[in-house]
């Protein structure tokens, strides 16, 4: 949720300066986009998927990608962000 500009500026006022916003908690589909991302990342530093044969961190990366290839709505919400069609392959 984005604070709308009018109320952030409220916490600028001097009676209110030790007041702040609550950060909001990441959602479900924040947390697989973040892990979606950082695996977009690993594919582009290694060239290839990660491998469930491997050590840490490449099979929690893989095991990532397992998971969201298997749930049609996690495969689609990070769909845009698929940048190497990794969500196509293998399950």
């Amino acid at each position: 949720m984005e604070w709308p500009q009018e109320l952030l500026d409220i916490f600028n006022e001097p009676e209110f300066v030790h007041i702040h916003p609550t950060t909001p908690k990441a959602t479900t589909d924040d947390r697989i986009k973040e892990a979606f991302l950082a695996i977009n990342d690993w594919y582009r530093d290694n060239k290839r998927e990660p491998s469930i044969e491997a050590g840490r961190p490449e099979r929690t990366y893989a095991m990532q990608l397992k998971g969201i290839r298997e749930v049609d709505w996690k495969r689609e919400s990070v769909r845009k962000w698929d940048e190497f069609n990794l969500l196509d392959g293998e399950i």
